[in-house]
């Protein structure tokens, strides 16, 4: 299988459903947003060390979340309804690691620019 169409070398590309939509598009701007997060999350866990599998795990499911999210923005100008859908208990999830998280971090006093580690 490609992993090109050389559908989309007008300035448009098909949603989930073949509905053909401008590259720009809201919908398109989301999903490269929701890839480029998955993106990062993978060199994080490329880069953890050994140790540290239960995090790579929960962070492999935050990818997984994220194939879903990008899929129901496709669908969004759509009537599918076999797209897989984020339900409560995936926030609820993740709210609850980043409350454990948070438990074991001395209170922030400022606010933390990104970069550095």
């Amino acid at each position: 299988m490609k992993i090109y169409t050389k559908t989309g070398d007008k300035g448009e590309t098909s949603l989930l459903g073949g509905k053909r939509v401008s590259k720009n598009c809201i919908e398109m701007q989301a999903i490269g947003q929701a890839d480029e997060l998955n993106a990062y999350i993978g060199v994080v866990i490329s880069g953890m060390p050994i140790g540290f599998s239960a995090e790579k795990e929960k962070l492999t499911r935050v990818q997984h979340k994220l194939f879903n999210v990008g899929a129901n923005l496709a669908a969004v100008q759509t009537d599918l309804i076999s797209v897989p859908k984020l339900l409560p208990q995936d926030i609820a999830g993740l709210e609850q690691w980043i409350d454990e998280m948070t438990a074991e971090l001395d209170p922030l006093t400022q606010f933390i620019l990104p970069g550095g580690s």
